[in-house]
């Protein structure tokens, strides 16, 4: 569960300091570690920049840190933060605009890569934006689960 591995990241913090580093409310970052509310993409882009693997925080697979993931290739151990917090943006303005919220964090996770690759790939942002707008209206026709109207 995801409020399990906030927990274990949160280690010796407090829930109010925890809460202060990801930049919300107290009370909302305690609803995350009772499973009653999932961190949006804003607060995994901050855990992402303190090194945690978002996939691990959402999913449980995979390492913890993203450092464990450095490949001795070319690619970066970590994602670039410019183009992660555009992807960020541009999921949260297409996930307005049609009205929806993924009702799991791995649909989220999943729409979040999608972006972050599309930007890595030299894509516009009005143009992914228009890209996961699209994925979203497919999701919510053929009535996928990873999306609900709000």
């Amino acid at each position: 569960m995801i409020g399990t591995r906030l927990g274990h990241i949160r280690a010796h913090r407090s829930q109010r300091e925890m809460a202060d580093f990801l930049g919300v409310a107290l009370r909302t970052y305690a609803n995350y570690e009772r499973n009653e509310r999932e961190p949006d993409a804003q607060v995994l882009a901050r855990l992402v920049k303190a090194g945690w693997n978002a996939n691990w925080v959402l999913t449980g697979e995979g390492p913890e840190r993203l450092e464990a993931l450095q490949d001795t290739g070319s690619k970066p151990a970590r994602p670039d933060l410019a183009i992660l917090k555009s992807a960020v943006e541009v999921l949260e303005r297409a996930l307005d605009a049609a009205d929806a919220t993924t009702t799991d964090a791995a649909g989220r996770a999943e729409l979040l890569v999608a972006v972050y690759e599309l930007l890595e790939e030299g894509a516009a942002l009005d143009a992914a934006e228009r890209i996961v707008a699209s994925m979203l209206r497919a999701v919510a026709k053929t009535g996928g689960a990873s999306t609900q109207s709000a």
